[in-house]
C-alpha cells in the first residue's frame, strides 16, 4: 500500500494512531480522541485549534516514516521537529 495515497476518513484507523489528515480546514498530523479527530499541527497556521467540531477531515493517510539517522549522507544531525513548528529550534 502506498503511503502517501489520500484515503476516505470513513477508512482511518480510530485507536489514537496518528495520522496526516486533510479537509476543509487544511491539511494537519492528527489522531482520533473519544468521539472526533484532534489536531496536533497544522500545516495551514499552526494554531492547532482546527480540524474539530464543524469542518471535520474528509481523507487521511499515514505519517511518513522518520528518516534513518543512521546514515545521514553528509549531514552533521536531524532535528527531531523542523524548525518553525512549536517545540522546535
Amino acid at each position: 500500500m502506498t503511503t502517501n495515497t489520500w484515503r476516505d476518513i470513513s477508512t482511518a484507523p480510530r485507536d489514537g494512531t496518528h495520522l496526516w489528515l486533510f479537509g476543509p480546514e487544511g491539511q494537519y498530523e492528527g489522531y482520533w480522541e473519544y468521539s472526533e479527530w484532534s489536531p496536533i499541527r497544522l500545516s495551514s497556521h499552526g494554531c492547532g485549534c482546527c480540524g474539530r467540531g464543524d469542518d471535520p477531515p474528509t481523507h487521511w493517510q499515514p505519517l511518513p516514516a522518520a528518516p534513518d539517522t543512521t546514515q545521514t549522507g553528509g549531514m552533521s544531525s536531524v532535528s527531531p521537529k523542523p524548525q518553525g513548528v512549536e517545540g522546535g529550534e
